[in-house]
C-alpha cells in the first residue's frame, strides 16, 4: 500500500464517521523524511496542541540560560477559566511548583493555568518567533488557555496540521533545540494522560509521545509513534466542525492505526 492509498483509506474514514467536519492530517517518517498529507496547510484552531510549541521555547530558553528549569513559580489564581482543564484550578492557592513540573502539567494533563504560566514566563511573541526561525511559522500563539473557542481565527491560537507534525519531527531529531532537549521533551510528552487518540488502537509495547487538543467544535492530536518493529513517524490529526467527539476520537485512533501500518509493513523505510 502506497501514500495515496492509505489517504484514500483516511478519507473513507472520515465521511463514515465524522461527515460535515474539516480535516487536516500529516505525516512524516522519521527515518526517510517521507511527508504526506490531506489539508495539511490548512488553519484549524489550535486547542491545545499548540502547546508543543510553549514546551519547545521552554526548553530552547532552557538551554540558553535564561530559564531554571527547577526555579519555583508561585501560582495565585486560576487563570485557565471556568472549563479550563488541568488540575490546578482544583487545587487551594497560591501553590509553588518548579518550571519543570509545570511544564509537565501543561503537556501531560494539558493544565491550562500551567500553560498560562509558562507561556508567561517564555513570552508569546517569543514562542511565534522560535516557530518561525524553525519553518514552524503554521504555528500561532495570540491568546491564553481559558477553555472556550473563538470564533475568528485571526485572534485564535492557530495551527496546521504540516507545522505541528513537523515540529514533533524536530523534537525527535534535536533540530528544535538539540538531541537531549528532545529526549526530556519526548519523555514528558510520553507521559501523556489523554490516550484515546492516537494510542488507542496501536499495538501494546508501541511508545506513543502525544499532545491533544479539545474544544467544543475541535478534536485534535498529534504524536511522534514509536513501533516494536517499522519506522517510526510523527502524526498529526486535526478535526474542526465536529458534532460528536466520541466519533471524532475513534476517526483520529482508526487513522493512526492505518498510518501505524503502513510504518511496519514497508512504507517509510530506507
Amino acid at each position: 500500500m502506497g501514500s495515496e492509498e492509505v489517504l484514500r483509506e483516511v478519507k473513507a474514514q472520515a465521511r463514515r464517521l465524522i461527515p460535515g467536519a474539516r480535516v487536516g492530517v500529516a505525516v512524516s517518517s522519521l527515518e526517510t523524511g517521507e511527508e504526506f498529507g490531506w489539508n495539511q496547510d490548512v488553519v484549524f484552531p489550535g486547542c491545545s496542541v499548540v502547546k508543543v510549541a510553549i514546551l519547545v521555547e521552554l526548553f530552547r530558553q532552557y538551554r540558553q540560560g535564561i530559564i531554571d528549569l527547577d526555579a519555583p513559580v508561585t501560582v495565585t489564581e486560576d487563570t485557565g477559566g471556568q472549563r479550563g482543564s488541568g488540575i490546578l484550578k482544583h487545587l487551594r492557592l497560591p501553590v509553588s511548583l518548579s518550571v519543570r513540573n509545570l511544564a509537565t502539567l501543561m503537556i501531560i494533563v494539558s493544565d491550562n493555568v500551567a500553560s498560562n504560566c509558562i507561556t508567561d514566563l517564555v513570552g508569546r511573541e517569543a514562542v511565534n518567533a522560535s516557530m518561525r526561525q524553525l519553518g514552524r511559522g503554521g504555528i500561532i500563539l495570540r491568546r491564553p488557555f481559558i477553555g472556550a473557542a473563538v470564533t475568528d481565527l485571526d485572534q485564535d491560537n492557530v495551527c496546521t496540521a504540516e507545522a505541528v507534525c513537523g515540529l514533533l519531527a524536530d523534537i525527535h531529531s534535536g533540530r528544535a533545540c538539540d538531541q537531549e532537549a528532545g529526549r526530556w521533551m519526548i519523555d514528558i510528552l510520553s507521559r501523556q494522560q489523554f490516550r484515546s487518540r492516537i494510542p488507542r488502537y496501536l499495538p501494546k509495547g508501541t511508545v506513543v509521545a502525544n499532545k491533544t487538543g479539545t474544544q467544543p467544535v475541535s478534536v485534535h492530536d498529534a504524536g511522534l509513534v514509536y513501533p516494536q518493529e517499522g519506522a517510526p513517524f510523527s502524526l498529526c490529526v486535526l478535526c474542526t466542525q465536529v458534532e460528536d467527539r466520541g466519533r471524532a476520537e475513534e476517526f483520529i485512533a482508526r487513522t493512526a492505526k492505518i498510518i501505524h501500518e503502513y510504518h511496519t509493513t514497508g512504507g517509510g523505510r530506507r
